[in-house]
C-alpha cells in the first residue's frame, strides 16, 4: 500500500509509483485506489501496488525510511503494538492491513 501526493504537476499515480521505487525499490503492474485522505490540507491519494518488480532504490537523502520489508498480518499486528512506529498515516495502513480492510481483486 503505497501513497500519492505532494507534486502538483504529477498525477497521484504517478506520484506513488515513484514513492514506491524512492522507498522501496519496487515498480508494480498493476495500481488500485484505495481511499483518499485529506491530510493537512492535501489529498492523500492510497493505493495498493500489486504484481511488484524489484527495481533500484533511489531513496532521498533526507528519507526518514531506514529499511523496507515484507510482514505477514501477525508481525503487521507486532509492529502496530510496538514504540518502533509512531507515524499515524502508517499506523493506520498497518491496521486496514490487518483488518482485512485492503481490496482482494
Amino acid at each position: 500500500l503505497i501513497k500519492g501526493f505532494g507534486i502538483e504537476e504529477m498525477a497521484p499515480e504517478n506520484c506513488a509509483a515513484m514513492e514506491l521505487q524512492e522507498e522501496a525499490g519496487f515498480a508494480a503492474k498493476k495500481w488500485e485506489p484505495v481511499r483518499v485522505l485529506g491530510h493537512e490540507g492535501l489529498k492523500l491519494h492510497m493505493y495498493l501496488a500489486q504484481d511488484l518488480s524489484d527495481v533500484e532504490i533511489r531513496r532521498e537523502a533526507e528519507e526518514a525510511i531506514s529499511d523496507v520489508g515484507h510482514f505477514d498480518k501477525a508481525a503487521a499486528r507486532d509492529l502496530m503494538l510496538s514504540s518502533e512506529c509512531e507515524d499515524p498515516l502508517t499506523l493506520y495502513i498497518l491496521a486496514m492491513f490487518t483488518g482485512d480492510m485492503l481490496p482482494t481483486h
